[in-house]
């Protein structure tokens, strides 16, 4: 569906005041290292799957003590879980976990709070996460940002938004590499000013008309 910017207006009419109270259920009251990183896995865990897919697997996760980031979990039980809830390159996906465990570990003394704390700019902050995090881009790393309380002037470009931005921008869809997404994070916050709102709350609108949900997922501790 590709819709042009009198409809992302239409939408807002509908939406907007409601996204204006939900967006706040959206972010975790918890600010400890443990709330951030389960976010931060959380996030990863989003990406090419339904939001359904994430939230059950990442529940299985915590149930079964394989995300405690100062402990060692197993990679052939994380394999499993991510191979039986459907994911793609599930080695790969467990590998990433792991990996983004020890970095937090070795750079950060194992503290969320820490690496989001040297960071006081939001975009900057971003960047540092898609930049030093494996699997997980600019529009899950934006999700990250969002609910942990930072980030409302980030947008997550999904596909689902995407639908509602490419024909505004560009009559063809290009690759979502760091500059581009950027170009059209850049033209929501133009609209999203014209609207008198900020880009979360614009996009939690987008999202909840697009994708059927109308409650974030996830938040703080598990469901």
């Amino acid at each position: 569906m590709i819709a042009r910017k009198e409809q992302i207006v239409d939408i807002w009419a509908r939406r907007g005041e409601w996204a204006k109270q939900e967006i706040e259920r959206w972010i975790t009251r918890e600010q400890t290292d443990e709330a951030f990183w389960l976010e931060l896995v959380y996030s990863m865990l989003t990406v090419q799957v339904t939001f359904r897919t994430a939230q059950g697997t990442f529940r299985a996760l915590v149930e079964n003590d394989l995300l405690d980031i100062n402990q060692s979990p197993s990679e052939e039980k994380l394999t499993l879980h991510l191979r039986l809830a459907g994911y793609r390159f599930w080695r790969t996906r467990a590998r990433w976990i792991l990996e983004n465990m020890r970095f937090v570990r070795e750079k950060w003394d194992g503290s969320m709070l820490k690496l989001v704390g040297a960071f006081p700019d939001d975009a900057k902050l971003r960047n540092c996460v898609a930049e030093n995090f494996k699997g997980i881009g600019m529009a899950k790393t934006s999700l990250f940002c969002r609910n942990i309380g930072r980030g409302r002037n980030l947008t997550i470009i999904d596909r689902h938004i995407l639908s509602f931005i490419e024909e505004i921008i560009t009559p063809e869809v290009v690759p979502l590499t760091q500059k581009n997404y950027v170009g059209y994070e850049n033209k929501l916050r133009d609209i999203a000013s014209g609207l008198g709102t900020d880009m979360a709350t614009l996009d939690c609108a987008l999202w909840s008309e697009v994708s059927g949900w109308v409650r974030r997922p996830y938040g703080g501790s598990p469901p």
